[in-house]
């Protein structure tokens, strides 16, 4: 566990699951991973499942299936060997990793080169000029921590002037106009009595439909797999 606790600082998780283990063995180590992420305060972070070995897997329809009813998402399916879908899990990566790009000027004082220092530890630097009375930085980071700057930078001391303003209040207002719906929550059990709460976070509610709409003919997933 105190490994597992930086876990809470990533901004993205990928869980690999073994796609050479049985049908139950995926679903009992799934849950396991679940139940040790909602442990340790991590189970809110973006999580991609990761459908590892499919070149020599078998069954892997029925451990799809699994792994979708247990984290009510798809896992992307992949063989690093044989380089079979790694560019699908890179889309997927990036498509979570929406990433912000800052140019702002920050005054040159002691409270704004302690700004610049919390920037340069957080984020991925660009670019930066000094300027007599400001310094310049271009910087880029990802969605949750860009979200979090946006609002500090625009109320925050000391005063600092945001020259691509426009272009991030639009990916700001992108991101915080999605449709919200309220989480539910679903209890599964395994064989050993052991249970686990799904949590059907809102943020996963719009991609979900999306996909719903696009597959009409798609099974209903509780068709495809039971969980006793």
């Amino acid at each position: 566990y105190a490994t597992l606790k930086e876990v809470k600082e990533a901004d993205l998780i990928l869980l690999l699951i073994d796609g050479v283990d049985s049908t139950e063995n995926i679903k009992r180590k799934v849950i396991a991973s679940m139940n040790t992420l909602r442990a340790i305060k991590a189970d809110t972070i973006p999580l991609i499942p990761v459908l590892t070995k499919i070149d020599i897997a078998q069954n892997i329809e029925d451990k799809e299936a699994i792994i979708e009813a247990v984290m009510l998402k798809e896992p992307v399916k992949i063989s690093a060997k044989e380089d079979i879908f790694i560019d699908k899990l890179k889309e997927a990566i990036l498509e979570i990793l929406d990433t912000y790009r800052f140019h702002i000027k920050i005054p040159n004082t002691s409270e704004g080169m302690s700004l610049v220092s919390n920037i340069h530890n957080k984020t991925r630097i660009v670019n930066e000029i000094y300027h007599p009375d400001a310094i310049e930085l271009q910087f880029e980071t990802n969605e949750r921590l860009g979200l979090y700057l946006y609002n500090l930078l625009q109320k925050g001391k000391p005063k600092v002037e945001i020259i691509n303003k426009e272009e991030l209040e639009k990916q700001v207002k992108k991101d915080v106009e999605e449709e919200i719906t309220e989480d539910k929550l679903t209890v599964m059990k395994i064989d050993t009595g052991e249970e686990f709460v799904v949590i059907d976070l809102a943020e996963e509610t719009k991609k979900k439909k999306d996909k719903e709409e696009k597959d009409d003919s798609a099974e209903d997933l509780s068709q495809k797999t039971t969980l006793n």
